[in-house]
């Protein structure tokens, strides 16, 4: 069975990387306004 392992990508103006539990605390504080469509 293949396996399919995380992957970061990076461009010029952003990065997208998989959601660890590291993010937790910094999610938490952007959506704390409630204005979650804003990000």
């Amino acid at each position: 069975m293949t396996q399919i392992l995380p992957v970061t990508l990076t461009g010029s103006l952003v990065t997208l990387e998989p959601l660890e539990k590291s993010h937790h605390d910094e999610l938490v504080a952007a959506v704390r306004d409630g204005d979650l469509w804003k990000l």
